[in-house]
């Protein structure tokens, strides 16, 4: 029975999984295979988290029991 972490990417070598991905270490892909994944897989790019607006993370620091406290000590 094989051991689950060999078949995790991040412990083996980078060669290796490059390797078996398709690619070559020192040449990249050819224009052919990058066409092909992008077609495939869509473009490689991660989604920007929503923005919180400004209005609501001064809003959200009243939440904090030491703000209140702080705002009350100012008053007094």
């Amino acid at each position: 029975m094989a051991n689950a972490d060999s078949d995790d990417p991040s412990l083996r070598p980078a060669v290796d999984v490059a390797r078996a991905r398709g690619a070559d270490v020192n040449q990249g892909l050819t224009a052919e295979e990058a066409a092909l994944r992008l077609q495939k897989n869509g473009p490689n790019s991660i989604r920007a988290a929503a923005t919180v607006p400004v209005w609501r993370r001064a809003l959200a620091q009243f939440g904090d029991p030491l703000v209140v406290l702080l705002l009350a000590a100012i008053v007094i």
